[in-house]
Formats: structure tokens, sequence, C-alpha cells
């Protein structure tokens, strides 16, 4: 399988808000291609972020190049076309037996699509509001903080927005909530 990269930050930070699953070697993040669907799809592409953190330029890149080539070597397995994955490597990956590190890879990508099929089932469900039609506690309209008269639904009031905070021996000063 060909690894096609993202390239511009925009493209980065797209994945980020999408599903996610952690190991002690990486982070994989994953969010499906808006304009993508699984048939016209031009196959997955991936991200590499290994912070300067894990070491110089040397240890990163090669971390970057075993990452790659593991993903090459994995093929489909577990991994959607119509999907940016960015992979966010550790410090052990560098020393990783490569066998080991293609195992972890696959079995990160089999948790992270079951994890996204269990929570498609839960879809639209969020805490606090019931299911239309549901009776039970939920959001009412026109509640925010406040006093509620003369103020706009959600807006807040002086009190809720700013508080004093003073340290033992100064002037109280105003900062914002």
């Amino acid at each position: 399988m060909k690894i096609v990269t993202l390239k511009r930050p925009a493209e980065f930070k797209r994945v980020r808000g999408g599903l996610r699953w952690a190991t002690p070697l990486f982070i994989i993040e994953a969010r499906r291609r808006a304009d993508a669907t699984p048939e016209a799809a031009d196959g997955p592409r991936f991200g590499f972020t290994i912070t300067r953190k894990v070491g110089g330029a040397v240890v990163r890149n090669h971390i970057r190049r075993r990452l790659k080539e593991a993903l090459r070597t994995l093929g489909a397995a577990g991994i959607h076309p119509d999907h940016d994955y960015v992979v966010v490597a550790s410090r052990p990956v560098h020393d990783y037996p490569f066998a080991g590190l293609q195992d972890a890879l696959r079995e990160a990508f089999e948790r992270l699509h079951r994890q996204a099929q269990s929570r498609g089932s839960r879809r639209g469900a969020r805490k606090g509001v019931p299911p239309e039609g549901a009776p039970g506690k939920g959001r009412s309209e026109g509640t925010g903080s406040g006093s509620g008269i003369g103020t706009e639904p959600g807006a807040a009031s002086e009190q809720d927005v700013t508080a004093t905070h003073a340290a033992p021996g100064r002037r109280p000063r105003r900062q914002r909530l």
C-alpha cells in the first residue's frame, strides 16, 4: 500500500476532533473525510507527529520511517480508505521490535474502528438531553445563568462574569470567569 501523507497544518487539525486510541507506543487519531466515500476514496492518508521531546532530528526521522514502513507492510488491515489518520509517536517506537510495532498498529486500528462502531449506536445521544418526545429532565428553552429577568436566554449576569480575587495583604483584582 502506498502511504499518502498529510502535509498542511489544517489537515492535521481537522483530524483532531475525531476518534482517538492511545497505546504506550503511539496515539492514533482518525476522522472520516467528508468529501470521500469508501468506494471513491483515493485511499487512507496519514500524518506523523513526532515531537522534539522524543529526540533529535535523526531519531525523529528514524521513527517516522519505521512507522511508514510498518503501515505500508500492514496493508489494508483495519485501515479505512476514506479516513485520515494522525500517528503521534512516543520514544519507545525507536527501539521497539518491528514485528511488535506492526502488531500494535494492527490492534490499534481495529480497536479504533470498533470504538467508532460502538459510538455509532449511541450517536445523537447527549448527556442530559433526552431523545425527542421522551419524558425526563432536559434543557428547557430560555434557561441560562443569571436571574432571567430582562436578560437574553443564555446571557450571563455581571455577577457570573466577574469575581474578585485577593491574595492576603494585596488589593483585590477583578478577573473574568
